[in-house]
């Protein structure tokens, strides 16, 4: 049995930047899961919420083919702080 959904975990290191990407998706499909996504955010409004002080972060996104939808679950506290690491993630994916 398959999955109805593509996936890919990031866990994110706030000391050192690094992260480590876990899941199905090829490195070109990261690449636009993480612009798809991000380009949703734009005009989505401030997020308030206190950010997580943590050392490491989780981020997972499921992408839905059937209906092209994003799911994103994060362990960041607040939508600022998982946007910030999720471009930072692009921008070294993309070199």
């Amino acid at each position: 049995m398959t999955n109805d959904y593509l996936s890919m975990c990031i866990k994110y290191s706030m000391g050192s930047r690094k992260f480590k990407i876990t899941g199905n998706v090829s490195r070109e499909g990261r690449i636009r899961i993480l612009e798809a996504f991000l380009r949703e955010q734009m005009g989505a409004g401030v997020d308030n919420s206190e950010a997580n002080r943590k050392g490491n972060y989780r981020i997972l996104l499921k992408w839905y083919p059937e209906n092209d939808d994003i799911a994103c679950t994060y362990n960041t506290g607040n939508k600022g702080l998982r946007d910030g690491i999720l471009k930072d993630v692009l921008s070294r994916l993309r070199k």
